[in-house]
């Protein structure tokens, strides 16, 4: 394209030049021609006059004639000096000579040698212009020599504009054979390119496939070891059943042998653990320890009814299963029967050590968190729904229990009874008080700390110096004699698991973290007024707000070692559940991304399981909506710039894995109570 650029440009060039070659030509011509006119014309006014001038010269004064006065004569219309245009009619005086004037020959009188004065004068001027014109020709003819190098000069370097046209040419035509060959060849990279990407989509198509048949044998596997554990459940409880019956038969005939039909009561100490074991169940009890509800399997309902001794009624086989107690043969070694059996059990109910009890809990506040734990707890056979407070009336509060436009409808029944909700069978009582203190905890089996109660858990991050657990991270640091516990923020639970992981393994020297928020209900869906926080005010709907979070200094609460060493903040956005955070900090260890993505996935299949996840998936943010995971590291969205410096990327349900761990908080709380005592 250059060189056919250049041989345009060359091309007008070479135009240019031959115009201007043409037109000095024509200039050259017309110059030439007006000389050759003026030499002709001077040399024949010299072979004319040069005689006459000669000859006139040698026998004429001109000084003579220039100087002498001359009177004025009229000349007559007949006059030969008439037929001049230039010179007037005029009169002249006449002088006299002066001595030794010459006389001019056939002059007559003062007229005839005005005219002879006239003619000098003629030919004087007519030499001086024919001179200058001979000048002028001179001039020309060096001009024209000139301009004719000049015009050989042009033609040589046009002929040189024209080899080097030639050459730019063949140049021209060796590029278009290139570009041809370069073409052929680009053609055939497009057939390889494509023939590439086919196979590339058949391997896809296959790895898919394959993909596939892998997840369908885990799940195959995973289905074989559910069914390998359901049989080796319920092998243990038939055995347990058996050792039931067994010891059963053996008390009943034991007490056959006692006279006059008198039973003896005996109440053996058995240890708290070996009364689990019996019965096959762990008792815990947070809020409610006059609570007891009966085992959840059906196999531990029915040995115990059909270990009781015939006429032996217990008053905890109700409905509701309210205010009752569950006692499991042997495991207490106590024989009751009759009316005196209904009279003990109801007055050493609550003082029976080895009893199987159920975490009894009420809720204060039936927002987005109290209503998933809720849900979470009536599906939990450990944990039992007692009481909520709520300013809402039943049949409002039975339809937030039913529906959720994020996790869906309840999996289950929800009814109105009364003042009353009655889940899946179970009635909950309702109470309807802003004061906490106020709440009837007592009347349904808990009592609020203020009045006597054992244990409080907030769902929410303490204000004061409440211990703050997050599972997985720090449980093992609960004392029976708290009485008052933080399950911390979502936001904790969601960086707190991660952070325990790498601190563990590598160690944090610094980090940032920033969590991508979901809005919650405390922003306004448009813009409304914020006096603490003028950025909260504005609408959460159509806004990426930045904000404040405490979760990497609760971090510290959790994990002492970082303390220090860890802030951030929190970007507020406009999607409804579930978060993302990323943590950017300086590890102490130096390490790759693979070792890091290679721990994280073993702590999450060992001892952090539950509530660490690994997820090596292109996901979003809506496929972890209802994880029950408290942390899900994405591999796939992390990036390390050297070998000490990283950013980690981990999803989190902020509503419902949040929820999960606050009544795993409370069943671990219930049954370290209970190893205690």
């Amino acid at each position: 394209h250059r060189n056919r650029l250049e041989l345009q440009k060359a091309r007008g060039e070479n135009a240019q030049l031959a115009s201007l070659l043409e037109r000095r030509r024509r200039n050259t011509a017309g110059h030439l021609e007006s000389v050759y006119l003026d030499v002709f014309h001077l040399r024949n006014d010299r072979i004319l006059k040069s005689a006459a001038f000669q000859g006139f010269l040698a026998n004429w004064n001109i000084h003579q004639v220039w100087r002498r006065p001359v009177a004025p004569v009229k000349v007559s219309p007949t006059s030969p000096s008439s037929s001049s245009s230039s010179s007037p009619s005029v009169n002249r005086a006449k002088t006299p000579r002066k001595a030794g004037a010459v006389a001019v020959p056939g002059s007559r009188g003062g007229a005839g040698q005005w005219l002879w004065r006239r003619k000098v004068f003629n030919l004087w001027r007519r030499g001086t212009e024919l001179g200058r014109r001979a000048r002028l020709g001179d001039s020309y003819s060096y001009q024209m020599d000139s301009q004719q190098a000049e015009i050989s000069g042009l033609e040589v370097g046009l002929a040189k504009l024209q080899g080097r046209n030639q050459d730019l040419e063949g140049l021209l035509g060796i590029e278009r054979s290139r570009v041809q060959e370069f073409e052929t060849e680009l053609g055939r990279s497009r057939v390889q390119v494509q023939e590439l990407q086919n196979a590339l989509k058949v391997s896809y198509v296959q790895q898919f496939e394959a993909s596939q048949a892998h997840e369908q044998l885990e799940n195959h596997f995973s289905a074989l070891i559910e069914d390998m554990k359901k049989l080796k459940a319920e092998r243990e409880s038939l055995d347990l059943e058996l050792a039931q019956r067994t010891q059963a038969l053996k008390q009943s005939e034991a007490s056959c042998e006692l006279n006059h039909g008198i039973f003896n009561f005996l109440s053996l100490s058995v240890p708290l653990e070996m009364g689990f074991a019996a019965a096959g169940i762990g008792a815990c009890c947070l809020l409610s320890p006059g609570a007891f509800v009966a085992p959840a399997t059906p196999s531990l309902r029915a040995s115990h009814n059909a270990a009781q001794l015939p006429g032996v009624q217990s008053e905890a086989l109700n409905s509701e299963g309210q205010g009752s107690s569950w006692l499991a043969s042997g495991a207490a070694g106590l024989l009751l029967s009759g009316v005196a059996a209904r009279a003990l059990l109801g007055s050493r109910r609550a003082e029976s050590s080895v009893a199987m009890r159920a975490t009894g809990i009420g809720i204060n506040g039936f927002g987005r968190i109290g209503r998933q734990v809720a849900r979470i707890a009536m599906k939990d056979p450990e944990v039992e729904l007692k009481l909520v407070n709520a300013s809402y009336e039943a049949d409002y509060l039975a339809y937030m229990m039913k529906y959720d436009s994020i996790h869906g409808r309840y999996d289950g029944t929800v009814e109105v009874d009364g003042d009353s909700l009655v889940i899946d069978g179970h009635k909950v009582a309702l109470s309807h008080t802003r004061d906490p203190a106020e709440i009837p905890f007592a009347k349904y089996g808990a009592a609020h700390l203020k009045a006597g109660a054992k244990k409080v858990v907030f769902s929410a991050p303490a204000k004061d110096e409440s211990h703050t657990i997050v599972m997985g991270v720090n449980q093992e640091t609960y004392k029976p004699e708290m009485q008052a516990v933080s399950c911390a923020s979502c936001t904790t639970n969601g960086l707190a698991p991660m952070v325990k992981a790498i601190n563990d393994a590598f160690g944090i020297k610094r980090g940032l973290m920033t969590t991508i928020h979901a809005m919650t209900a405390s922003q306004p869906t448009v813009d409304g007024a914020s006096k603490k926080d003028w950025r909260g005010g504005r609408a959460a709907s159509g806004n990426i707000i930045p904000s404040s979070t405490g979760a990497a200094k609760a971090c510290a609460k959790v994990i002492p070692a970082i303390k220090g060493k860890l802030t951030g903040m929190a970007f507020r956005v406009p999607t409804i559940d579930v978060s993302v955070v990323d943590l950017t900090c300086e590890l102490e260890k130096p390490t790759t991304y693979p070792e890091i993505c290679a721990e994280i996935q073993r702590r999450a299949n060992g001892d952090m399981k539950g509530y660490l996840g690994y997820c090596d998936e292109s996901l979003v943010s809506t496929d972890f909506e209802t994880c029950a995971i408290s942390c899900t590291f994405d591999s796939k969205a992390g990036i390390m710039l050297d070998s000490t410096f990283v950013k980690l990327v981990a999803w989190y349900d902020n509503e419902w894995g949040y929820s999960c761990r606050v009544v795993d908080l409370i069943k671990h709380m219930a049954k370290e109570d209970a190893k205690a005592r």
